[in-house]
């Protein structure tokens, strides 16, 4: 579904982002993209959902390569944008609209879609995320964990093959984020491609993902699991806090754990 070769990109063409980048991701994959902040994982999601192009080497999605030159077809630049859709770190980067309704109905009003589609769609993932009753109510207005479930339903709504999520669970309470959960394997076993860009090392556990790890060198390694992925490697990009440290810290977390409830 989507190869990466060679892939560079710097900011202002001085500020390294992503160096020599190599991936191959098939349909269907779950894949979670990690690494410490500032290493490049937002600015790849970027490239993958067009926002920004590469400096040097090719970015292949279904076949096409995409480069600005593409999205001068219209037909294209429709196409691409109802097939991929980007989740914002924050989610009040992407809720501009008076309403719920209005913010989750706007990629289909920019796309075209009938309106009598745009209402049965728009219907249909409120009931989905279960915020029927948020649908006349602003977006400034909301919770985090509402406003994280809006923006999630304003991309789903297109029915897209590749869903970017950058940081979902970003900011949310121990409840939304299992929420989060639910909704990534559930789409994961709808067929879609999901790729997301985290430093939680506890989801990438939990959603048992292939894993792609960025370094500060903004270089890129490929795992098929996390648990391929050695002490060492996770140290190199700065995951934890060095890997001579990482089981003390769990034991003394278990010890802690047990004097607490002992003491209960």
């Amino acid at each position: 579904m989507i190869e990466i070769k060679n892939l560079t990109y710097s900011y202002n063409k001085r500020f390294n982002a992503l160096n020599e980048i190599n991936l191959q991701i098939k349909e269907g994959d779950l894949l979670c993209v990690i690494g410490e902040n500032g290493c490049g994982k937002s600015t790849f999601l970027k490239i993958l959902d067009a926002l920004i192009f590469a400096d040097s080497g090719k970015y292949i999605y279904k076949g096409v390569e995409i480069n600005e030159k593409k999205f001068k077809d219209m037909d294209f630049l429709i196409s691409f944008r109802t097939d991929v859709s980007y989740l914002f770190q924050n989610s009040e980067s992407q809720l501009f609209c008076p309403t719920v309704f209005d913010e989750i109905a706007f990629s289909l009003r920019q796309l075209n879609f009938k309106e009598n589609e745009i209402i049965d769609r728009v219907n249909k993932i409120l009931k989905m995320f279960d915020i029927e009753r948020i649908k006349d109510r602003p977006p400034y207005s909301l919770s985090g964990g509402e406003k994280k479930k809006v923006a999630l339903a304003s991309i789903l709504v297109t029915n897209p093959s590749l869903i970017l999520l950058d940081e979902p669970t970003n900011d949310l309470d121990p409840k939304t984020q299992s929420t989060i959960f639910e909704m990534i394997l559930g789409l994961k076993s709808a067929g879609k491609t999901i790729i997301i860009a985290t430093h939680d090392i506890f989801m990438v556990k939990e959603l048992n993902s292939k894993v792609f790890i960025i370094f500060g060198d903004h270089t890129g390694i490929f795992f098929n699991k996390f648990s391929d992925v050695s002490l060492e490697i996770l140290d190199r990009a700065n995951l934890i806090y060095n890997h001579s440290h990482y089981h003390n810290n769990i034991i003394h977390s278990h010890i802690h754990t047990e004097a607490h409830e002992h003491k209960l």
